[in-house]
């Protein structure tokens, strides 16, 4: 009896397997030669979407762009350096290294030993931060102490001024140890900061050294009047240097090199193991890492992930700085030839309908459902129908 009902219902299970024509094995031949395709076709638009030559901050002159800040930034022309402070072009500083502000003190640092000018709303003026023979290369301006980067056109070293009342207040300190070059400095709250840039080894006497990526915390001791330099990260396995230093939205901060990138988090170090020669941290949060010329990818970050984004061709320039404006990303480079060339990368548009693969997405499930659809409801009438497969 119970053989008897088990074959009836193989039987059953039998007639839903037999072909209902020979056309049938045809159109499912046709489905899979379209998922294959529109997965082929998907896999081919994942190039990076929202990516545009030129830029929104060009000042329309093809100079070359080397820093920004909130209001200000820094170009060289074919004449020598210029400042431009909103609207108002400076020219008279033709030899500058740097620009810096805070939320009441812009600085320019003019290339001249032991000079920078400052405006605290009432006009530039003049201040002598030391009489040694140092120029200013970088600064991180805060209210009370600031950080100023000097050099000797060998190496660098570091001073604690306050802009508020012109007064210096420490000597100037020197990294105890191997010689440094400094290429950006951030600040990590009241009397501490972030230094990265590169170590140069000392082996024989070469003019040009080996040199060495590297991080420096740096505090301002208030009561002994002194800066004390602790190395936060020396890379001795390749050549290299920290290009950049940026603070993220978390509080964590994110330091930038030619052979690899390491973020700062209030109680770990996170290493990645990626170069870059400009990176920079959209309003979603996700870090950018830009390589350098004929690159046809970009690095992105995203909550401690890597992701390997795909370029529609390869960067045209070597990129030497990037920031953000009105939420689009920001590169301004030099070509091959000489040339200052830019572009500009609408971000959030990897991810919508308009890109590429978000009409190829829309467009494979539309169709996929609908072929579907279609299979079920002609299953679904020929079983009303009683008909048999």
């Amino acid at each position: 009896m119970h053989l008897y009902c088990l074959v009836g219902s193989m039987g059953g299970w039998r007639k839903w397997l037999e072909e209902e024509s020979e056309y049938q094995w045809l159109s499912f031949a046709g489905f899979a030669i379209f998922v294959i395709l529109g997965s082929i076709y998907i896999n081919a638009s994942s190039d990076l979407a929202g990516v545009n030559s030129g830029t929104l901050h060009e000042n329309g002159t093809g100079d070359r762009l080397l820093e920004v800040t909130d209001s200000m930034s820094l170009w060289e022309s074919d004449t020598g350096r210029y400042v431009l402070d909103g609207s108002e072009k400076i020219e008279n500083y033709q030899f500058s290294s740097c620009i810096s502000e805070s939320a009441t003190i812009k600085l320019i640092c003019p290339g001249t030993n032991g000079i920078v000018y400052v405006e605290k709303g009432n006009g530039w003026s003049e201040v002598s931060v030391t009489d040694t023979n140092h120029f200013a290369t970088h600064a991180s301006m805060g209210d009370g102490s600031s950080l100023v980067v000097l050099s000797n056109g060998i190496e660098s070293s570091f001073l604690a001024y306050d802009f508020e009342t012109n007064t210096k207040l420490s000597n100037i300190a020197e990294y105890d140890g191997e010689s440094v070059i400094i290429n950006s400095v951030m600040s990590k709250g009241e009397n501490r900061w972030l230094a990265g840039g590169k170590i140069l080894l000392s082996i024989g006497n070469e003019a040009n050294p080996p040199s060495r990526e590297a991080v420096f915390d740096i505090i301002y001791n208030v009561q002994n009047q002194l800066l004390i330099i602790n190395p936060l990260h020396i890379d001795y396995s390749n050549d290299g240097e920290i290009h950049s230093i940026i603070a993220l939205g978390d509080g964590a901060f994110f330091a930038a090199g030619t052979n690899k990138a390491i973020m700062f988090g209030a109680n770990e170090h996170t290493k990645f193991e990626h170069s870059s020669r400009v990176v920079i941290e959209d309003l979603n949060g996700d870090i950018w890492l830009y390589g350098t010329t004929g690159d046809d990818f970009v690095v992105r970050i995203s909550e401690g992930e890597v992701y390997v984004e795909s370029l529609s061709e390869p960067l045209r320039f070597l990129p030497e700085i990037g920031f953000l404006d009105d939420g689009k990303i920001v590169l301004h480079g030099v070509s091959d030839d000489g040339s200052h060339e830019a572009l500009n990368i609408d971000v959030d548009a990897r991810g919508s309908l308009t890109s590429l693969r978000g009409i190829f997405d829309f467009m494979f499930i539309i169709s996929s459902l609908l072929v579907i659809g279609l299979m079920t409801w002609n299953v679904g009438d020929a079983i009303s129908k009683g008909e048999i497969f």
